[in-house]
């Protein structure tokens, strides 16, 4: 075991359940593209953006230029939305520096620190101090990332017919 934080196998699977999660999202839009919107070389484009806030904006772009029903058009643009809001703190979580930190009653807890903060394309200068990070904040944020992706995952999976 590398580092102490690793001993706390409910944050390490919590933290790896995000990751796999916002990874999802990416195979979501990718197949959305691809699949049911029928832009093949969008959807390679959408591979060769950076993962994340580019990745998002590009496919919210694509739906731009394809015709939806209104409430299609409005859950797939809730789901972009939501999944930008949640950006911030996905980050926090995948890249943040884990450690361990004593608290009032002699326990050992995972915490986070040292995570500076991007605010357009330069760092914040202020960095967190050392806070303890829970499994129920985890997840927490597995669960709200999840809902956000559910209007994408239902419009993937829609039969093309079903509902016009």
């Amino acid at each position: 075991m590398a580092l102490l934080a690793e001993m706390s196998d409910p944050h390490m699977r919590a933290i790896g359940v995000i990751t796999v999660r916002w990874s999802s999202i990416d195979g979501l839009m990718y197949d959305i593209l691809r699949k049911r919107i029928l832009f093949p070389a969008q959807a390679e484009n959408l591979r060769h953006k950076n993962a994340g806030v580019a990745r998002l904006a590009f496919f919210r772009d694509q739906l731009k230029d394809i015709s939806l029903r209104p409430e299609e058009k409005s859950a797939l643009d809730g789901a972009v939305d939501e999944l930008l809001r949640l950006w911030e703190d996905r980050n926090k979580i995948i890249h943040g520096q884990y450690g361990i930190i004593a608290g009032e009653d002699g326990g050992l807890s995972l915490c986070w620190s040292d995570i500076r903060v991007r605010r357009g394309k330069e760092l914040s200068e202020s960095w967190l101090e050392p806070a303890e990070v829970t499994v129920d904040h985890l997840d927490e944020h597995a669960a709200a990332v999840s809902e956000a992706a559910t209007p994408l995952r239902n419009f993937l999976y829609q039969r093309p017919n079903e509902g016009r």
